[in-house]
């Protein structure tokens, strides 16, 4: 996995990082796969997050995603993962399988939530406050 620049697909992963001066924390990684030591820098730097944004995309058999995009969301610890490039691939894989990862997430981290976006739909998530890093709107 990994970005398409030539460079940055063996050197490192687009990530970015968000903290509000509520100390609300989010962080967006646009590729999943190895972790670089840049990305392992920036979560011991902000420690647990708030929201993680994490690339989750289409697999034939969708368990195979999981062991690229699991280790950064464990790395980041998020109260709420949101799975981002979860995009079909036509005509071979027209659905993204998120469910065996929400299974995981579920076993593995039981006090991380985690909602399967909708394309176009906004997703309202607390950004301080007693709900911080829940989400307070979702439209079906």
């Amino acid at each position: 996995m990994g970005p398409s620049i030539p460079r940055s697909s063996r050197k490192a992963t687009l990530a970015y990082a968000l903290t509000f001066p509520s100390g609300f924390k989010a962080v967006l990684i646009g590729s999943s796969g190895p972790i670089s030591p840049g990305v392992r820098a920036l979560a011991e730097k902000l420690g647990p997050v708030d929201v993680a944004i994490v690339a989750y995309q289409v697999h034939a058999v969708a368990d195979t995603q999981i062991e690229y995009t699991w280790p950064i969301i464990a790395l980041f610890k998020p109260k709420l993962f949101l799975p981002a490039h979860h995009d079909s691939a036509p005509p071979a894989w027209v659905d993204l399988g998120l469910e065996p990862l929400f299974d995981k997430i579920r076993a593995d981290m039981p006090g991380t939530a985690f909602i399967a976006p909708l394309y176009r739909s906004p997703i309202c998530v607390a950004a301080a406050g007693p709900d911080k890093g829940k989400v307070v709107s979702f439209k079906y």
